[in-house]
């Protein structure tokens, strides 16, 4: 009896030459590129390179050829050739159920995989973030750089955080007597726990007898300010001579905080009644020696006349130039 041998092969090519013919694999239908070791099974409709791929495993094409070799050599152990079509056909469907299992496990790897079993029940960050109950701004706190720095401290017993900056935080003592008088509802109560309450404790009580009417106010703020205007020293007369320097002695034991020297009318001139004072001008040029100069320590007030000597203003309008004739000098002195 003559022997048949059955060769089974699939729809085969290189990656390119599938891509180029793309073409529509029947429903259970494999194909197989050889150089890359992608399957795909097809559906009856679509195209070769919209059929999602199963396998990709160069090692593929080595147990499929090993899988013909063992098919051939059934077959050809057959002596009947409707046993080594059943043999091939039950060897197809084999390969077709894998084929078949395999594409279910890579569709469960792509589809949305449920929360009860350990998925996002989503195919988006957002849309888990939902699923799972951590919605930013909802469900927890988004990323805040105060919190950040707060986060950062590491606080002791009786401490408060207080900012530094817009972002920045330190801590400081939060002291029982600080909390106690924060937690005070009023002033009125704020007073009873620093103890200055009047209607018990008769130190920090009100005699309303003894208060000082705004006359009196204006009189004692008068005095003050009288005092403080008084000079702690005045010099006697000196003469307004060209070029001429005196040390005036102050006896203040200390350097004046402040130091005026004026002239003094002695014969009414331009306006001036005798008497009257007016301020003694500083040197308005040093080379001209026009003006007064003055300075001090804690025992002289130092004053020198420029040798062109010193020009005021008139009291009527323009300027002339003062003289020991019309001026004194006159000195005066603050501590």
């Amino acid at each position: 009896m003559a022997t048949n041998t059955l060769r089974i092969q699939l729809l085969r090519g290189t990656a390119a030459e599938l891509a180029a013919s793309n073409p529509v694999l029947q429903e259970g239908e494999p194909g197989y590129a050889i150089d890359t070791g992608v399957l795909r099974i097809g559906d009856g409709t679509s195209n070769w390179l919209d059929l999602p791929t199963i396998v990709a495993d160069l090692n593929l094409q080595t147990a499929i050829e090993a899988a013909n070799a063992a098919t051939a050599a059934a077959t050809a152990a057959t002596t009947a050739a409707n046993d080594a079509t059943t043999s091939a056909n039950n060897a197809v469907a084999a390969v077709a159920a894998q084929a078949a299992e395999v594409a279910a496990n890579t569709t469960g790897r792509t589809s949305v995989r449920p929360i009860s079993t350990g998925g996002t029940g989503a195919n988006t960050a957002s849309s888990a973030r939902t699923a799972l109950g951590l919605e930013i701004s909802t469900d927890v706190q988004a990323f805040d750089q105060k919190l950040e720095s707060l986060s950062a401290l590491n606080p002791a017993n009786n401490q408060i955080a207080y900012f530094t900056s817009e972002t920045g935080l330190s801590l400081t003592n939060f002291t029982a007597a600080a909390r106690s008088l924060l937690d005070d509802a009023d002033a009125a109560a704020q007073r009873v726990t620093l103890g200055v309450e009047a209607s018990t404790n008769p130190d920090w009580s009100v005699d309303t007898t003894k208060r000082a009417t705004r006359g009196d106010t204006k009189a004692f703020v008068d005095a003050a300010i009288s005092a403080r205007l008084l000079p702690d020293f005045e010099s006697s007369e000196y003469s307004l001579t060209p070029g001429q320097k005196y040390f005036v002695p102050h006896g203040l034991g200390a350097i004046p905080t402040h130091v005026s020297v004026r002239l003094r009318c002695k014969v009414a001139i331009n306006g001036y009644s005798v008497g009257q004072e007016v301020d003694a001008p500083g040197f308005n040029d040093v080379g001209s020696g026009v003006g007064i100069g003055v300075a001090r320590d804690d025992t002289n007030v130092s004053v020198i006349i420029g040798a062109s000597g010193v020009a005021i203003s008139s009291a009527t309008g323009g300027s002339f130039g003062a003289n020991a004739a019309n001026f004194d000098v006159v000195v005066y002195a603050w501590l």
